[in-house]
Order: structure tokens, then C-alpha cells, then sequence
């Protein structure tokens, strides 16, 4: 039974490539040792092998940070081989073992450290779970209207993802492992956020094109602009009442995304409009094809 326990926790630490990352950047010594870490994680957190491996197949790859997202990760590695190079010293310190930490060096799960990073600035962590849950399950289909589908794998899902939001949470952003802000170009618009199928729709959608995109929201959604900024591969253009007020070549990719903000609100004003409408397209000269539509409820 144990040796059957052992195995199924062992394919549960390889859905991962953390063996690599963890050699590389900190004291670990061989696939053991970060099986071991994953193992008392999981363990700590209660959190059974056979979910957590699913839910890592689902979440793989969704996306990936542009060199401004990859910050952190540079960020985390520095400070985990300052420790690693510590060795000597008269006081063993080890690097943090901490599932938060580990994805911050693996090539299919750092958009989850990048992505809380950036979100945790608008959002409580919870939300920011339901976000990436959000993101995991959305399959398109809002061309018309947002579909806020019911999905019986959200609830199981939400249990994984908010224990490995909570770890980046506490172990990478808690510990001074944070992203640039909005630039100060938007300091004098009022921030507006999204609900988490309307954010999932338009990013998901994004990832799943490589033309240019457009756009058109009547108000500032500063928290996809924030996420935007550290995930979008190509240039980012942010046009307020047809005016350009931020652009910037975030890698050397061809892409366009336009961000049309049609009745923005001072950063003075107070506005609680939660359901401003929102939509996101593919530029298809000489027409656009719309991948989600939210008008105003």
C-alpha cells in the first residue's frame, strides 16, 4: 500500500517539470528531494494526488509571461541562489519548498506566479483563484454574450487552484516578489475590473489567435490592462476618448492589441459600474471577428 501510495504521489510531482527548476536554483539534491517537497505539500494541504494531477493537465500551458511578467521569476531565482551559495555559512539555509515558489521556475505553470502577482493588486486572492479556474475551463463561445456556463469540474478545481494561490500568494508576492504597476500614464483614469468569465473569456481568447487584437470597453478595466502588460506578446496601444495615451513594444513580436476606452472615469470619481460593456476581437481587415461580446446588463 505504501509503495503503491508512493508511486501514484511520484507521477503526481512529475506532471510538473519542478526536478530541473529545483536542481538548478536551490539545494535540492536529486528528483527525490522534490518529490518529497510535493509530497508534504500536498500532504499539508490536504489535497489528494489524483486531483492535483488533473488539474495541473488542465492548467498546463494557458499561457506564458513576455520578459516584464518574467521579472519574477529572474527575481525568485536570484534570491533562491544567494541562499544556495550560502552554504558555508555557520547557520544551514535552505531554499523555501513551497509549491508557490517552484512554479516560478517552471515553463508551463510561471503564468499562475506571474499572473497572481499582477491580479493581487485589484483582487482578493480568492477572486484571483476564480479567475484561474476561469481560465482553465473557458472554451470560447461569447461572441454573441459572455456564457457563464456551469461547469461540475469548477468545484474541484477552485480547491486546487486556491491552495496553489494562496501559496504563491504568502511564499513569492508576501515575501517582496512582486511586478511592475500600471504604468503612470493611467494614473488619472478610475480603475474598473472584470468578473472572472468576462477576464477568462478575453485572455483565453487572445491566447488562442495570433492575429492582432482589438478591444472596446466603455470603461478602464485596469486589471486586464495590468495582466495584459506582463502576458501580451507584441505591441500594446491604449487609446482613451481616440487619443494615445500608452504604447509600448513589450517583445518583438508583430502583434497589435488595441485597447479602445470609450467613457473612461477620472481617477477622482467614484464609480461602482460593474457591468460597462466590453468587447474583444480579432483584426481581420477589412472586417473584425468578434470572439466575445458583453453588453451592458
Amino acid at each position: 500500500m505504501a509503495y503503491q501510495s508512493s508511486s501514484r504521489m511520484d507521477l503526481t510531482a512529475k506532471s510538473f517539470d519542478l526536478a530541473r527548476a529545483l536542481l538548478d536554483f536551490s539545494n535540492a539534491s536529486s528528483m527525490t528531494d522534490v518529490d518529497v517537497r510535493i509530497i508534504k505539500w500536498l500532504a499539508r494541504e490536504r489535497i489528494d494526488d489524483a486531483s492535483f494531477t488533473s488539474c495541473c493537465k488542465l492548467a498546463a500551458s494557458l499561457a506564458y509571461p513576455n520578459p516584464q511578467g518574467l521579472e519574477i521569476r529572474t527575481s525568485l531565482q536570484e534570491a533562491d541562489k544567494k541562499i544556495s551559495n550560502m552554504r558555508k555559512a555557520p547557520i544551514r539555509l535552505v531554499v523555501s519548498g513551497s509549491l508557490g515558489r517552484l512554479l516560478g521556475h517552471d515553463p508551463e505553470f510561471c503564468y499562475m506566479v506571474s499572473s497572481v502577482a499582477t491580479l493581487t493588486e485589484f483582487h482578493e486572492p480568492q477572486h484571483v483563484a476564480d479567475i484561474l479556474c476561469s481560465m482553465i475551463l473557458d472554451k470560447g463561445g461569447h461572441q454573441e454574450a459572455v456564457s457563464y456556463r456551469y461547469h461540475v469540474q469548477r468545484a474541484p478545481i477552485k480547491a486546487v487552484i486556491s491552495k496553489i494561490v494562496e501559496s504563491i500568494y504568502i511564499n513569492v508576492v508576501n515575501s517582496g516578489h512582486t511586478l511592475e504597476g500600471l504604468p503612470t500614464e493611467f494614473n488619472n483614469l478610475h480603475v474598473h475590473l472584470l468578473d472572472s468569465v468576462t477576464f477568462a473569456g478575453i485572455v483565453m481568447g487572445i491566447q488562442r489567435t495570433q492575429k492582432d487584437i482589438v478591444i472596446v470597453s466603455d470603461r478602464f478595466a485596469g486589471d486586464l490592462t495590468a495582466w495584459l502588460l506582463c502576458h501580451f506578446e507584441g505591441t500594446f496601444q491604449v487609446i482613451v476618448k481616440r487619443t494615445t495615451i500608452f504604447k509600448r513594444q513589450l517583445d518583438a513580436s508583430p502583434r497589435l492589441l488595441k485597447m479602445v476606452v470609450q467613457k473612461p472615469c477620472p481617477s477622482d470619481f467614484t464609480c461602482l459600474d460593474t457591468d460597462a460593456s466590453i468587447e474583444a476581437s480579432e483584426s481581420n481587415r477589412p472586417r473584425h471577428l468578434y470572439f466575445l461580446t458583453r453588453d451592458r446588463r
